[in-house]
């Protein structure tokens, strides 16, 4: 009987396999530390300072924005051709929708050339408000793209 208890214990305890360093424990959230990158608000060539920690978005080193206010959120990948002097690249454009101070609801618009600025602001949105993403889908009858 004891016997049948032990294997019964050993085959309903957890698999002893673990990643060691990498897990996180409960209780314990892992949140970027505070970046700034280097982009253009709304537009090309607007320069701003675009800076994301854990729980908020700024620009410029202004109040900014807690993640709790952000409605939703989309990236559009815009590719430029070449064009006389300047050479063909990508466009990343980010638009959010947040709930402002007045209570109403703003558009806020940031963009980058740079690739890497880009995927790292991404995937702040991403693990950050992730749930709040558009996207955006083509639609093959109409030939355009629905959002």
């Amino acid at each position: 009987m004891k016997r049948f208890l032990l294997a019964l214990l050993v085959l309903s305890s957890p698999a002893l396999a673990d990643l060691g360093p990498a897990d996180i424990r409960p209780g314990i959230e892992v949140t970027p530390s505070k970046v700034s990158l280097s982009a253009w608000c709304v537009s090309k060539y607007s320069d701003c300072q675009v800076e994301v920690d854990g729980s908020s978005i700024s620009v410029n080193r202004g109040g900014g924005v807690k993640l709790e206010r952000i409605v939703a959120w989309k990236r559009t990948d815009r590719f430029r051709d070449y064009s006389g002097f300047i050479g063909a690249h990508h466009l990343y454009e980010y638009e959010l929708k947040y709930l402002a101070d007045d209570k109403g609801v703003a558009m806020a618009k940031f963009v980058f050339q740079n690739s890497r600025s880009s995927d790292k602001f991404y995937q702040f949105l991403k693990s950050m408000a992730g749930s709040k993403e558009v996207r955006c889908e083509y639609n093959f009858e109409t030939r355009s793209v629905d959002c």
